[in-house]
Order: C-alpha cells, then sequence, then structure tokens
C-alpha cells in the first residue's frame, strides 16, 4: 500500500541520512520495520566503527611511520659511528704496536752504540798504551845514541858505559851491535877492523839516530790519526744515541697521546654500541608490532566491511515486496502507534476533503517558512494547484532526492575525514620532521664552528708551544754561551789571580828571609849610615796579598755559581722541551681528532640540509592539497550539522504530509 511505501522510505531515509530515534516516523510500526529500523542503526553504527577505526590506525600507521624513520636514521648513525670509531680504535692500536716496536728498536740500537763505544774505548785504550810503550822505547834509544854520538866525539873520553848501555838497546840492529862491541874489544874473528873505528861507529850511530826519529815521528803521526777515527767514531755514536734520544722521547710522547687517544675511542665505542644495540632492538619491536597491528586492522577491516555488507543485504531483503509488502498486505503490525504522532491526523479524519487538503496547504506552507526550506515552499504551492497524486509523487521525489543528496553528503564526508586526517598527519608529521631537522642542522651548524674553532685553537697553541721550544732553544743557546764564557773567563782570572799572589808570595817571602838580625848597642843610638837588609813593603804586601786571595775566591765563587746555574737552567730547559714535546705531541693528536669529528660532522649536516629540502617540498605539497580540500571539506564542513538537521526537518515534514495525504484518501 501507499502508507506501507511510504513508511518503508522514510525508514530508508532514516538510515541515511539521521538516526533512527530523532527521526520518529510517524506510523503504524510492524514486525519487519523494527527489524529493518534496528538493522540500519546496526550498519550506522558499524560503518562510523569502521571508519574511526581507520582514522585511528592512520594515526597509529603515521607513528609507525615517524618511529621508525627515526630509528633506521638512528640505526645508520650508529653504525656509521661504531665503524668510525671500530676503524680509529684498529688504527690507533697499529701505531701504538708500531710505535712500540720502533721504541724497542731504538733501545736496541742504543745499547748496540753504547757496546761500541765501550768497545772502541778499549781498543783506543790498548793501541795508546802500545803507542806510549813503543814511543818511550824510541825515546830511550834516541837518548842512549844521543849519548853514545856525545861520548865518542870527544878524545880521551870514558865512553864505555855509554856504549855498553847502547849495545844493550833492544832498538840497535845487530850489525850495530856487532860494531860496539867490536869498539869496545870485542870483535869477532873475520870482521873488517876498519868497520870499528870511531869514525865509523859515530857515522853508524847518527844514521841510527835519523831512523830511530822517522820511527818515532811515523809512531806519532799513528797515534794522532787512530786518536782522530776514535774522537770521530764516539762523536758519530754519541750523534746516533742523541738522535735516537730525541726520537724515543718523541715517540713516547706520541705513545702516550695515541693511548689517551684509545682509552677514550673504546669508551666511545661501547656507548655507541650500547645505544645502538637499544636502537636496533626498539626498530626491530616497532616494525614487529606495527605489522602485526596492521594485519589485525586489514583482518578488522574486511571483517567489518562484511558484516556492513551483510547488513546492508538483509535491509534490502526485508524491504523487498516480497517481505514488507507481504507483511503490510496481511496486516501484519504489533497494535502499537508512534506517541508522538500529531493530533492534527485525528482531526483530518473527519473533515471534508477540500479541508483535509487546506490543512496539508497549510502544514507544508508553515514548515517551508520554519525552515526556510524551498523545497517544501515549492511542495506548497505544488499542493495548493495539483491534485493529490501528483503532489504525493512529488513528495516521493523530494524524499529521494533528500536522500540521495544525504548519502552523497555522507560519502563526501567520510571522504574528507578521512583526507583531512591524512593530510593533518601528513602536515604534522613533515612539520615535526622539518622542525627537528631545523634544529639538527642549527645543533650541527654550532658544532661546525665549535670544531672549526677548537683545530684553530689548537693549531694556535701547537704554533705557540713550537715559537716558545725555537725561542726557548735560542735563548738556552745565548745563555749557554755566556756562562761558557763568564766561566771561563772567572777561572782565567783565577788562575791569573793565583800566578800573581805565587810570584808576590816568592818574593816577599824570600826577602824576609834575607834580613839580618843586630845585637842591640851603641851603634843603635848613633845616625843611621847604612840600612838593614831590604825585606821590601812586608806590611803593603800582606794586605796586597789578602785581598788578591779574596778576588781568587770571587772569581771561583763566580765560576761555581755560574756552572750551578747553567747546569739548573739546562735541566729546565729539557724539562721544559720534553713536556712541551708531549704537549704538542697531544694537542696534534687533539687536532687530528676533531679534524675527522668536523668533516663527520659537515657531511651529517650536508644530509640533514638535503632532507629538510626534500621535507618540505613533500610539506608544500601537502600545504597545496588542503587548500584543495579546504573550499569542499573545510568550509562546507563548517554547515554540514545544521544541512543534517535541516534535511532532518524536511523530511519529517514530508512524511507528515505524506501521512495527512494518504489519511484524506482513505
Amino acid at each position: 500500500s501507499f502508507q506501507a511505501e511510504a513508511g518503508m522510505k522514510g525508514l530508508l531515509l532514516c538510515a541515511a541520512a539521521v538516526s533512527c530515534d530523532a527521526a520518529r516516523v510517524r506510523i503504524s510500526a510492524t514486525p519487519i520495520n523494527k527489524v529493518v529500523s534496528m538493522l540500519e542503526s546496526m550498519a550506522s553504527k558499524g560503518k562510523e566503527e569502521k571508519h574511526a577505526e581507520a582514522v585511528a590506525f592512520a594515526t597509529f600507521q603515521q607513528w609507525c611511520d615517524n618511529t621508525r624513520d627515526e630509528k633506521q636514521r638512528a640505526v645508520s648513525d650508529g653504525d656509521q659511528e661504531k665503524s668510525e670509531l671500530e676503524a680509529t680504535v684498529d688504527k690507533t692500536k697499529a701505531e701504538i704496536e708500531d710505535l712500540a716496536d720502533h721504541l724497542d728498536r731504538l733501545e736496541e740500537d742504543m745499547s748496540a752504540w753504547e757496546g761500541d763505544k765501550t768497545a772502541a774505548t778499549e781498543i783506543r785504550k790498548k793501541e795508546h798504551e802500545d803507542y806510549e810503550a813503543l814511543h818511550k822505547d824510541y825515546q830511550e834509544s834516541i837518548d842512549a845514541l844521543k849519548n853514545a854520538l856525545e861520548v865518542l866525539s870527544k878524545p880521551g873520553a870514558d865512553n864505555h858505559e855509554s856504549l855498553v848501555a847502547l849495545a844493550e838497546s833492544k832498538r840497535i840492529p845487530d850489525f850495530a851491535r856487532n860494531r860496539l862491541m867490536a869498539l869496545l874489544g870485542f870483535a869477532s874473528d873475520g870482521e873488517n877492523p876498519d868497520d870499528f873505528t870511531p869514525t865509523a861507529v859515530i857515522d853508524m850511530l847518527q844514521k841510527l839516530e835519523d831512523k830511530f826519529k822517522g820511527g818515532q815521528l811515523k809512531t806519532e803521526k799513528t797515534e794522532i790519526e787512530e786518536k782522530g777515527s776514535y774522537e770521530q767514531l764516539i762523536q758519530r755514536l754519541d750523534n746516533n744515541i742523541d738522535a735516537a734520544e730525541d726520537e724515543k722521547a718523541a715517540k713516547t710522547d706520541r705513545k702516550t697521546a695515541q693511548e689517551a687517544k684509545l682509552g677514550a675511542a673504546k669508551g666511545e665505542l661501547k656507548q655507541t654500541t650500547k645505544a645502538l644495540t637499544s636502537d636496533t632492538k626498539y626498530l626491530k619491536d616497532t616494525t614487529a608490532m606495527c605489522q602485526r597491528k596492521s594485519e589485525e586492522f586489514e583482518a578488522n577491516q574486511m571483517s567489518r566491511a562484511g558484516e556492513i555488507h551483510a547488513l546492508e543485504k538483509a535491509i534490502s531483503i526485508l524491504k523487498s515486496d516480497e517481505v514488507s509488502g507481504t507483511a503490510e498486505k496481511n496486516g501484519m503490525t504489533d497494535g502499537e502507534e508512534d506517541p508522538d504522532a500529531t493530533p492534527v491526523l485525528l482531526q483530518l479524519r473527519s473533515s471534508t476533503a477540500s479541508e483535509r487538503k487546506d490543512r496539508i496547504w497549510a502544514f507544508i506552507k508553515t514548515k517551508a517558512v520554519l525552515f526556510k526550506s524551498k523545497p517544501l515552499e515549492l511542495l506548497a504551492l505544488k499542493i495548493e494547484n495539483d491534485p493529490f497524486v501528483k503532489v504525493k509523487r512529488m513528495i516521493y521525489d523530494l524524499i529521494n532526492q533528500l536522500i540521495d543528496e544525504a548519502n552523497q553528503e555522507a560519502s563526501q564526508k567520510e571522504f574528507c575525514d578521512k583526507e583531512l586526517a591524512e593530510n593533518k598527519l601528513t602536515r604534522d608529521r613533515k612539520t615535526e620532521q622539518a622542525e627537528k631537522l631545523q634544529a639538527e642542522i642549527e645543533e650541527r651548524t654550532a658544532k661546525a664552528g665549535q670544531y672549526a674553532k677548537k683545530v684553530a685553537d689548537l693549531g694556535r697553541q701547537i704554533k705557540e708551544l713550537q715559537d716558545a721550544m725555537t725561542e726557548s732553544t735560542k735563548q738556552r743557546s745565548a745563555e749557554q754561551a755566556e756562562n761558557k764564557q763568564t766561566i771561563s773567563e772567572a777561572a782565567a782570572g783565577q788562575r791569573a789571580v793565583a800566578q800573581a799572589k805565587q810570584v808576590l808570595q816568592a818574593y816577599y817571602g824570600q826577602a824576609e828571609s834575607n834580613s839580618f838580625g843586630f845585637m842591640q848597642g851603641p851603634a843603635d843610638d848613633a845616625p843611621s849610615t847604612a840600612g838593614s837588609a831590604h825585606t821590601g813593603d812586608q806590611s803593603g804586601a800582606s794586605g796586597v796579598i789578602g785581598m788578591l786571595e779574596v778576588v781568587e775566591s770571587d772569581f771561583g765563587h763566580l765560576a761555581a755559581t755560574t756552572q750551578e746555574d747553567e747546569d739548573q737552567a739546562q735541566r729546565d730547559y729539557e724539562k721544559f722541551m720534553n713536556e712541551s714535546k708531549q704537549d704538542k705531541a697531544v694537542k696534534e693528536v687533539d687536532r687530528e681528532h676533531y679534524r675527522e669529528r668536523s668533516q663527520t660532522n659537515d657531511e651529517r649536516l650536508h644530509a640533514a640540509k638535503n632532507d629538510l629540502e626534500a621535507t618540505n617540498e613533500n610539506l608544500e605539497a601537502a600545504m597545496e592539497y588542503f587548500e584543495k580540500l579546504r573550499p569542499d571539506c573545510v568550509d562546507a564542513g563548517t554547515a554540514y550539522d545544521e544541512r543534517v538537521s535541516k534535511r532532518k526537518e524536511e523530511i519529517e515534514s514530508l512524511q507528515e504530509a505524506l501521512q495527512l495525504l494518504d489519511q484524506s484518501s482513505s
């Protein structure tokens, strides 16, 4: 019937546009209508929950994406930093081992050079002893020859003892010894007597003297050459040892600095590994959880879609003529009426057709004015001019049109809610990423300045240390030369004063010992005609010698204190140089470390700037899309609830008009 059809369409409108409880269709309800109403309420609720779940999952998915991006970046940075630290640890370990091996080799070389010095000194000592013995032997032989020649050159002199001593000399050749013995009367048979004359012997001895002097000179030259070679060797070995000592000190300082760097790198590596392990586990757990939640969401969405499909199919079946039509045709009602049904309907049943038409027109006109509804105003005009049949068809058309508009607007609303929510999440996420990247850029830019300043400061400090060492070496050399000159001059002054004192003491002491003592007598009273023995100005000399002793002592004190000052200055210089070299080595290692960190920071700063540029492009695209959504989804959405409420009132008014028309035709 017309009434059943109107009721069915009212229920459909209720499910599509407004709540069934709020619509309160004013017709007699059937059990089928109630079931349909319940199913439509369930379907509406299912759609709302499905949409709410989609929006909530979009937020969750966005969190997953943000967290994964953040942790993946943290893991990537951690992996890179760990690799860099491991490389630093391995490189530093290798350098420390190389330094230790080099120091061991230096120790071996220094020990070998010290051994060479000891061996060379022993050889030189033996060579010098041999030289002394040989030189002495030559000198004794030459002296014996001179003595013999002197004796032989004096006629009548007793030369027997000198010739015997010469003949016993080890350096005298056998032929010379034989001639000397023959000259002494011990000639052998068969020898020429002319060879044993004094003249022949003198000639022979002179030749021997020349030969011995030549041998002695050769021995002295050999001694000088061997001594020079020894001194050159010792100087070369000392230079090698000094250079090794300097290299050992530098290598030791470098090794100490690298050991400190190794300890710091190991500490950083431990912290980085710990943070990387934590980030990796967090990323793994997050990925697993997000995957599980995603699968649950997909399953829930499919389940909800299946539920909604089942509900809509059941509603379609129950609204078909086979079910609803048959139920109304056979009067399957529950005997209850809507308690909110207007009493106007009861009054209309007893009125004439013309009065009922006027009342319907007045009712529709009133509602049109009340709701400012163009469709109701148009309907009132039609009721005034057209018969009820056309008016009822128009009402049905209007109801269907409103239902379509409601469905379309609901779909548009759902689309807008979803797109706006996702767009807001995208804008929020990109804004947050941009802020984080901007903060990272600012932080790394600040670090870049700090690292550059640190490198510059360390470079300046290294230069200052080097300049200080150079200046200290220059001052030390000048001070050493000055002290050496002062000590030399003080020693020379002390020797000169001692010599002068010795001269005075020698004279005045002798003069005093030459004085004679006289007996007291008349001569003492007589005028002096001849002075006593001259002893010089003994009192004046005593004062002068005393002053010279003070001066001599002052020169000695000056030399001693200057030497003490020189020794202390040298110790202070060596201490300063060692500490400065170690400090310089540490600072050079620190500067290299900060250079490496600065390079890594610059690379990450460049990457962050690129990421920020890409993020800003994505954010700009999201903002542009939001502006596209604004006219249909934001501006239009502000009056959505008002339009739904107005459409609800219009539909209720049309439903009441249908009821009035149905009653007027009964």
